[in-house]
């Protein structure tokens, strides 16, 4: 044993020493990364871009709402929440959009909201949350996941890249493909799911 230790370069540790030190290291940094990835889950918020350009959706104080740079703001962040109970019950949408959520901002606390009229690609802005199913937007911030992930409008339309910044829902029905397929950076759900069974279809 100490003809072993005699062996060893002056001042340099041992191979082995090094080596449960890389370990440590590693552990630590490991521990860290985890604790950052379940801190982001943890508020359930996202940001949500779009995956032709990378850009995220935003929202300004006018209750604008745009495209931009990512940049960690809490304006760019969002969440998913639960409509009232009895959404849609009076236009016979209830089952086909049972699955359907309301985006909230993480900073506004408001949720994204489609306006315009029917048969008409609809401008997307924020409006306060609808809190009980009678309120006359509620069908207009009524969103279901689909595909993994795209976002069916209760009227049927994709929320879509206008390609000038902004966001509109789709109004022919026609799914625009990637301008309207969104990746979520932090948050698991919502649950993708095909668009026949978002339709009541099997």
């Amino acid at each position: 044993m100490h003809a072993l230790l005699a062996r060893r370069p002056r001042g340099g540790l041992s191979f082995r020493v090094k080596a449960v030190a890389a370990v440590l290291v590693a552990v630590a940094l490991g521990a860290t990364l985890l604790a950052r990835a379940g801190a982001a889950h943890a508020d359930g918020f996202s940001t949500i871009s779009v995956v032709t350009t990378g850009a995220c959706i935003d929202t300004g104080p006018d209750s604008s709402v745009f495209l931009a740079p990512c940049t960690g703001s809490s304006t760019q962040e969002w969440g998913f929440v639960s409509p009232p109970t009895g959404l849609n019950e009076d236009n016979g949408l209830a089952a086909p959009y049972s699955a359907a959520v309301l985006i909230k901002n993480a900073a506004t606390g408001a949720c994204l909201t489609a306006f315009g009229g029917m048969g008409e690609a609809r401008r997307v802005a924020t409006a306060p949350c609808v809190s009980w199913a009678g309120d006359p937007l509620a069908d207009a911030q009524n969103f279901t996941p689909v595909y993994g992930v795209q976002f069916v409008s209760a009227w049927g339309g994709f929320l879509t890249d206008n390609s000038q910044g902004g966001l509109i829902v789709s109004s022919d029905g026609n799914n625009p493909g990637p301008p309207a397929t969104w990746y979520l950076s932090a948050f698991e759900g919502p649950t993708a799911r095909s668009f026949d069974s978002a339709q009541g279809g099997t």
